[in-house]
């Protein structure tokens, strides 16, 4: 004996979520969007700033200086692309081939391309790094992460900007580190722990004082830190302990 039997199928309303690396690209880089294909940058280096002239008398004759400007050209005359063909009929018979739900994903890949690519150009950025005994500074040798020098290198990173003359620029577009996911759980229990020491009640997310609950979640898995609201964040704590 062999009953036939039809069973009844179920299908989720769309396709499942598709899990993607954190993209930090437009927060950290100086973005320019241009639609001329070469992008000229000018400005006026160190060596060829005009020098201070001291000790001067009055009444005697003073010397004038050239002034020397350069550029930096980029040209845009390469892409990248992702191309797909979605028929129209196979659009109109299905609700999982939207071209809405392909231009995201094609959004999240262009995405994740271009933080590749700036992740790659930090090889050429200054180092920061253990320049022995544990000491944080310019250097090239790796830092091994811990709970208990994590607050030192946010400040070493604040220290080098300070010395390089990055005063000025820290204090209008803030600073930036790029963390590792284990390294951002050290950060976070250093500010866990720093907040229940002051016995406050306020959130410790890096991202704000007080985050609405929509942006909370993203505030917690995001590598990126503004360290500008950071110290804002210790020096208002500070304030209310004393």
């Amino acid at each position: 004996m062999a009953n036939t039997i039809k069973f009844q199928e179920e299908w989720e309303v769309k396709l499942q979520d598709r899990l993607q690396i954190p993209t930090n690209w437009k927060e950290i880089c100086d973005v320019t969007y241009s639609d001329t294909q070469v992008y000229e940058l000018p400005y006026v280096g160190t060596a060829s700033e005009s020098a201070l002239q001291t000790g001067l008398t009055r009444g005697n004759t003073y010397t004038f200086q050239d002034i020397t400007m350069s550029t930096e050209t980029l040209t845009i005359g390469t892409f990248d692309i992702i191309s797909e063909l979605l028929d129209r009929a196979d659009e109109a018979q299905s609700k999982y081939a939207k071209r809405m739900d392909r231009a995201k994903l094609q959004g999240d890949k262009i995405n994740e391309r271009l933080e590749r690519i700036m992740q790659t150009l930090f090889a050429t950025a200054t180092n920061v790094g253990d320049t022995g005994g544990g000491a944080i500074g310019l250097g090239s040798t790796g830092i091994v992460v811990s709970g208990s020098n994590i607050d030192d290198i946010t400040r070493a990173v604040i220290e080098q900007i300070h010395v390089a003359k990055g005063t000025k620029q820290y204090l209008q577009k803030g600073g930036f580190i790029e963390w590792r996911p284990s390294d951002w759980t050290f950060l976070m229990a250093f500010m866990q722990a720093g907040l229940k020491i002051i016995g406050l009640g306020k959130s410790s997310l890096i991202k704000g004082e007080n985050p609405v609950e929509g942006n909370a979640q993203q505030a917690i898995l995001s590598p990126y830190v503004q360290y500008v609201q950071l110290q804002r964040l210790i020096e208002k704590n500070s304030e209310k302990s004393m």
